[in-house]
């Protein structure tokens, strides 16, 4: 949001949350709501040095009584501390404090001997200080002009945890979020979008979703893990991840600059693919490499936006 015509200042706001992950780990969940919250705003050139944070609890009710029996209630007061903690800690190691926040902890539905209550949620508000706002990577490819290359880059450890969800080191978080918004201010970042539902296919797929540009993924095994099975290289959801588009003549620089973490080039756009006998189009051409065999996909834009709003889409493989 560009604040007035007499300046390219801005402000960037971002939210986050991860109910389904309270019910497994409520301290998890307060990591990936207050994660998803600085990707939001780091992708719309939140400067992560002026940054502020918001939370809202929306939890069920901690307090024993009729219809909360004692070790429900325990086990819901037992989530709320633990989340709190945790999300302290992370300020703290983030350097962003918290301003403000709301809290409604009586979340419960009841009708007669029926009671109903929510996961244990808390969303998280990121807000910082955008410089120019003329920097902000867009979150989709650009149609005309060269191809560009495409980035899977990662603050955090990508395998997830023995329960299967994303790991959080906010340290990290820190340390590559000031060197993103470094390449962000440089002009090195044409597009980018965050990893989120989906993991890292899908956000490259929906980066071409109305553009007209095609991509062609080339991924390799070996890079992400060895033994790695596909479906989760490209579909793992791990924590401050993004799919980035960068010029040619940047990508050695972007990579040089985030060294020290998860960078892999795994393809470039097209303007124009062969997609079987439909001609000439845009499309998303998938390999994968690495396992027992090659793994192959080939989609049109067209069959990607039909999958996109849940009609479906066929696959080769």
């Amino acid at each position: 949001l560009r604040l007035s015509r007499k300046t390219h200042e801005g402000v960037a706001l971002g939210i986050g949350l991860a109910p389904f992950a309270a019910d497994i780990d409520p301290k998890v969940a307060a990591e990936l709501a207050l994660d998803e919250a600085l990707r939001n705003a780091a992708v719309a050139g939140m400067d992560p040095a002026h940054a502020a944070l918001v939370d809202n609890f929306c939890w069920p009710d901690s307090v024993p009584g009729k219809g909360n029996p004692q070790d429900e209630a325990e086990k819901k007061l037992g989530a709320l501390v633990v989340t709190c903690r945790r999300i302290y800690e992370g300020a703290v190691e983030l350097r962003m404090p918290f301003v403000s926040g709301k809290d409604s902890m009586k979340n419960d539905y009841r009708m007669g001997d029926v009671k109903i209550s929510v996961p244990p949620t808390l969303l998280i508000t990121a807000l910082g200080k955008v410089h120019d706002v003329r920097r902000v990577p867009r979150g989709h490819a650009v149609a005309g002009g060269a191809s560009r290359r495409i980035l899977w880059v990662s603050g955090q450890d990508v395998i997830p945890s023995a329960l299967g969800l994303p790991k959080v080191d906010f340290r990290r978080s820190y340390e590559f979020l000031g060197m993103f918004h470094q390449l962000i201010r440089a002009g090195l970042i044409e597009s980018a979008h965050d990893v989120s539902d989906g993991g890292w296919l899908t956000t490259t797929a929906e980066m071409l979703l109305g553009t007209g540009v095609g991509a062609e993924v080339d991924f390799q095994l070996g890079d992400f893990r060895a033994g790695e099975p596909g479906w989760a290289a490209l579909f793992g959801e791990p924590a401050t991840s993004f799919v980035l588009l960068v010029r040619e003549e940047d990508v050695v620089e972007v990579t040089a600059q985030l060294s020290e973490f998860m960078v892999l080039d795994v393809g470039r756009t097209r303007s124009m693919h062969v997609v079987g006998e439909s001609g000439a189009q845009p499309c998303l051409d998938v390999k994968v490499r690495g396992g027992p065999e090659v793994m192959t996909g080939n989609w049109s834009l067209a069959e990607l936006d039909s999958a996109y709003h849940g009609q479906g889409v066929g696959a080769q493989s």
